[in-house]
């Protein structure tokens, strides 16, 4: 209670990255050769937020994992649901298929996600290939849309300056920024170095 804005606790679900592919990403060397550890048990993680919540008063989660899977996070949605947990969350995703299915956003706005962390880079997606993300970023308004349309905030990362891209990319993704502001509540822009 001594810490300005909102009061939440941080959690994990995974260790690591499934994907663990994105060329310019040194996170996932932090967890072994392969980037990626594993998922927790979806038991345990549930357990861990009515415990947590019980003992700190807090209903505000961080999932700090590089990137929370779909299938994963529904799993636990539905223990969330089940237990009856009054809990808020947000997480970083990648742009898998499965983040656009309307059902299964239905279930995790249900669940209690507010926000999701999204690595959009830049928005075309010619310049990206070089990036090796193989993520839907070509449908990224279609999710910032069905994000909105479920209550779901987003902030996009974006990175200007990798090898191979443009200002004229640059310059494009900023457009695409402040055409679609309405869908996007923060925005992060680094420089590649």
């Amino acid at each position: 209670g001594k810490y300005w804005g909102i009061n939440y606790l941080p959690i994990l679900g995974a260790r690591g990255c499934y994907y663990a592919k994105c060329v310019f990403c040194s996170i996932p060397f932090a967890w072994g050769n392969n980037g990626f550890v594993g998922f927790d048990d979806v038991g345990k993680v549930a357990d861990f937020l009515t415990q947590a919540s019980k003992k700190h008063s807090i209903n505000n989660y961080s999932f700090v994992e590089e990137a929370m899977h779909a299938k994963q996070l529904a799993k636990l949605s539905k223990t969330i649901i089940e237990n009856g947990n009054n809990i808020r969350f947000e997480g970083y995703v990648r742009l898998d298929k499965t983040w656009g299915e309307s059902k299964l956003l239905s279930l995790f706005q249900k669940a209690g996600l507010k926000k999701v962390f999204v690595g959009m880079e830049l928005i075309n997606f010619g310049s990206r290939s070089g990036m090796n993300k193989k993520d839907n970023i070509g449908d990224i308004l279609d999710y910032l849309k069905r994000f909105y349309d479920h209550g779901i905030k987003v902030h996009l990362f974006n990175m200007f300056g990798y090898p191979g891209t443009t200002e004229d990319d640059a310059i494009a993704t900023v457009d695409f920024i402040l055409k679609h502001k309405k869908y996007i509540e923060t925005i992060d822009i680094s420089y590649f170095v």
